[in-house]
């Protein structure tokens, strides 16, 4: 599968982005006696780039934005005809160093018997071959068994640039690591490929977070670990989460300490990526590991 994959990860996010009538992380009077609301914005758990591995020609494109796709799904193609063209050419080169590999076994062969005939003692005490015969002989076998070596070594140089041509051919054909979502689409058929370049982007089809900023002042009561509840506007029950991080520095610009939480949703609860939340911690009140996205 041609990916390059990159994960990107949630931590250190940039300034949410909120509506002007909900102050960031504005804390409001916290109803039933609960800890302070802070404003928060629903994201994804996991994203992927999905790149290919060679340069290239984008010559199909499977999905569009939007649209779900499962782990294995095709999500785009490359030309591979350059690629076809360069793997007929080496197969043949393959076979012809096969050939002379096994003329070189057969050379070292019949210098090792020729060798063999010389060396007899019998032979040797009636003088029949002498010492510059067999000195001879020898250097034959050496040069014979030398260029079996490079014959040797020239099939297996081949047979590796086969197998590598092979993978590409394969890696033409992009597909999707995990479950998730096609969020963006970056390149359309006909479009010149750059290795490592994105072509898409995905998003991955793990728990939902909430990325949420804290008044210096009430930072200290938010730690990993911490349950939350997220209060959606429109939304009568409240979703559950658990703190999965916390930034160790506040922002000198704001004031504020990022912290992200996992969000807990029953099939069907997923909201959709940028939601704006209102996030109430749940005091005294702790959870000794938090769930992974």
């Amino acid at each position: 599968m041609g990916l390059l994959l990159v994960h990107r990860a949630p931590a250190s996010p940039p300034p949410l982005a909120v509506p002007a009538e909900l102050p960031l992380a504005e804390a409001r009077p916290a109803p039933s006696g609960e800890g302070p609301g802070f404003i928060g914005v629903i994201v994804a758990g996991g994203s992927v780039d999905i790149s290919a591995k060679f340069d290239g020609r984008l010559e199909h494109v499977a999905v569009r934005v939007g649209g779900r796709v499962r782990k294995g799904d095709v999500l785009a193609r490359l030309d591979v005809q350059p690629l076809q063209h360069e793997l007929a050419i080496a197969q043949a080169d393959l076979e012809a160093m096969h050939a002379e590999e096994e003329v070189a076994k057969l050379a070292l062969l019949s210098a090792e018997e020729s060798l063999q005939r010389g060396g007899n003692e019998k032979l040797a005490a009636l003088g029949a071959m002498s010492e510059e015969e067999q000195a001879r002989l020898r250097f034959a076998q050496k040069t014979a068994a030398a260029k079996a070596a490079a014959a040797k070594a020239q099939v297996q140089s081949h047979q590796s640039r086969v197998e590598q041509l092979r993978l590409r051919l394969s890696e033409a054909t992009l597909r999707a690591p995990v479950d998730g979502t096609v969020s963006m689409r970056y390149l359309d058929p006909g479009a010149l490929v750059s290795t490592g370049r994105p072509l898409l982007h995905l998003l991955a089809d793990s728990a939902q977070q909430v990325r949420f900023a804290i008044p210096e002042a009430h930072a200290p009561g938010v730690a990993e670990g911490t349950p939350v509840q997220l209060e959606v506007q429109g939304v009568a029950e409240r979703l559950e989460g658990v703190v999965e991080s916390v930034a160790p520095e506040v922002d000198s610009a704001s004031r504020m300490v990022l912290a992200i939480a996992n969000v807990t949703a029953r099939p069907g609860q997923r909201l959709p990526l940028g939601t704006v939340v209102r996030v109430w911690v749940v005091p005294g009140a702790r959870v000794t590991s938090s769930v992974s996205p």
